[in-house]
């Protein structure tokens, strides 16, 4: 059974910066444009399912090896993240009824559950630009699909 896991809180940022490029900034054009992004890919090819996955928390076991992680970033209360928080939690709601798997966890970030769920499930893709979800790689029957420089890796 082939699948397809979408960093889900990565593309919705991405989308963000569509939505205002594309004069449609509201929490309704992201939404538009994350769903058209994610139903393009899957209409594309023929994964049986589909997951999207949430940075919902940061993992305890990031913050013992002393390093301040992610600590350089400051937090973002502009009407744009707002309205990008609005569709994540509209997505969130609407993903299942569309078929798509919807998962997060707040010990966790979506590179963390993509990692797991490569192990346990039986082959396919993760889509994402981020870098941190080469760590998939590890089991062969799986690819990376950075969508910005539409490449496949191995």
């Amino acid at each position: 059974m082939s699948s397809a896991i979408f960093d889900g809180s990565h593309l919705l940022y991405r989308c963000r910066y569509a939505a205002e490029g594309s004069g449609i900034l509201s929490s309704q054009g992201i939404s538009f444009i994350f769903l058209r992004s994610l139903f393009k890919v899957l209409s594309s090819s023929q994964y049986e399912q589909a997951f999207v996955l949430w940075d919902d928390g940061l993992p305890a076991h990031r913050f013992t090896s002393g390093v301040d992680y992610k600590g350089d970033r400051e937090v973002d209360l502009s009407e744009p993240k707002v309205l990008q928080k609005q569709a994540q939690i509209y997505l969130r709601g609407l993903l299942p009824y569309l078929g798509v798997i919807s998962i997060g966890h707040k010990e966790a970030e979506a590179d963390d559950l993509a990692f797991l769920l490569v192990n346990k499930l039986q082959g396919g893709t993760v889509i994402s630009d981020d870098t941190d979800w080469y760590q998939c790689l590890i089991n062969s029957d799986w690819s990376v699909y950075r969508k910005k420089k539409k490449k496949i890796h191995t």
